[in-house]
């Protein structure tokens, strides 16, 4: 039996083929890979491949015990133990206020489908099931960071250019 996750609760979306399902920590090696592909598409990486798989694996573990992340994964329906898909929601509580607001807004990162399955509706799958959890947990605002690429996407979901925030880039490389 399945804990209750505060940020996953009852959305376990299904597609007929693939399945949807909460990331689990046997699932952090698989998650790694898939960022790994996704990273390749966005530029060479400079961290050595195996470095970068065991560090990322580990990370996940800590994000999946931490109970701040949600990651759901969409799983290969032709190879076992193989994912296809993830999408992750960090909750970020805000400073409380003395009057009544939501406790908190959700980041969504790492949104990726393997080349092979993408314009399945795989992507949408997933990003459905995170906009849902997003609600159910009373989050208030869901923010992203999107390639140029995947603007479109995102703006299919429900997602809007935003102008009310700022950023400032820390890492000069």
């Amino acid at each position: 039996m399945r804990a209750y996750h505060p940020l996953i609760g009852a959305y376990h979306a299904r597609v007929e083929s693939p399945r949807i399902r909460p990331a689990t920590a046997g699932d952090a090696d698989e998650i790694a890979r898939l960022r790994w592909e996704f990273s390749l598409e966005e530029r060479q990486p400079t961290e050595p491949h195996e470095g970068f798989m065991r560090r990322m694996a580990s990370e996940l573990r800590r994000y999946l015990a931490s109970g701040r992340w949600a990651i759901w994964v969409a799983d290969d329906p032709d190879v076992a133990r193989r994912l296809i898909a993830t999408a992750f929601l960090q909750r970020i509580d805000k400073v409380p206020r003395p009057y009544p607001r939501p406790a908190a807004w959700g980041y969504i990162t790492n949104v990726y489908v393997d080349a092979a399955w993408r314009d399945h509706g795989i992507g949408r799958a997933v990003m459905d099931v995170a906009i849902a959890a997003a609600r159910s947990e009373g989050l208030d605002t869901l923010l992203l960071w999107p390639s140029k690429r995947a603007i479109p996407f995102y703006e299919r979901a429900g997602f809007a250019p935003a102008t009310g925030a700022m950023e400032m880039p820390l890492d000069e490389s």
